[in-house]
């Protein structure tokens, strides 16, 4: 099977593809538990620049949504911060209370931490979690050995991922197509394109295609299993 740890609102990718929707508000986390069927999984979380936009209650209402529906999800996720856009404290705040909420309901977390990457990993210390880092675009010298991080479909054409995919050791990475927010040869992206980013990850580690899809698959049961 090839793997999509990072989706959203998928409903209809090939049967040879495990996907994770991730949720990003309560609505989407909604639509999330919707479309979960035997190929596609369910992620709940808050986006930080969207939890940003909420009163307290709201975000309650979103956490309260998510521990009832705790046997159904594999993660929490999407998590984290946004420092590129906005630099608002107060998603830190968020930033715990999700990783709290992952602590005690004993799920892994999917993280976004574009522009907070070094903040990201500062807080993410603080808990005894299992951690996937999604599209990290940080310092390569602040990779965690411990954590997994999902190779977006764009290692096809950018050297940046490419330098990441040469870090992280194959026991560690994992495949999303964060579709359909990525634009991929100038089109939305989806998750069929999983498909070309592994054969990029195999180039680039020199092990088999078959070695290097085996291993993603068994990377993807490790952590995230309901």
């Amino acid at each position: 099977m090839f793997v999509d740890v990072h989706a959203h609102v998928c409903n209809n990718a090939s049967k040879d593809i495990l996907v994770v929707n991730n949720g990003l508000d309560l609505e989407s986390n909604k639509k999330c538990l919707e479309l979960k069927n035997k190929n596609i999984q369910c992620a709940m979380g808050l986006y930080p620049l969207d939890g940003i936009k909420l009163s307290e209650d709201e975000i309650e209402k979103n956490i309260d949504f998510i521990k009832l529906h705790k046997k159904d999800i594999v993660a929490i996720g999407e998590i984290g911060l946004d420092f590129k856009f906005n630099k608002d404290k107060r998603q830190i705040n968020i930033f715990n209370k999700m990783l709290e909420l992952a602590d005690k309901i004993q799920k892994p977390v999917i993280v976004h931490s574009r522009g907070a990457e070094k903040e990201a990993l500062d807080v993410l210390k603080r808990f005894d979690l299992n951690v996937i880092m999604h599209c990290f675009s940080g310092d390569l010298n602040l990779i965690n050995k411990k954590y997994y991080y999902s190779i977006p479909v764009s290692v096809v054409e950018r050297k940046w991922v490419q330098e990441l995919v040469k870090k992280v050791n194959i026991n560690k990475i994992l495949t999303e197509s964060d579709s359909p927010y990525v634009i991929f040869k100038k089109r939305e992206s989806r998750p069929e394109d999983v498909k070309e980013a592994l054969k990029k990850i195999s180039e680039i580690k020199e092990i088999s295609l078959e070695k290097t899809k085996s291993t993603i698959f068994a990377n993807y049961n490790l952590i995230l299993h309901e």
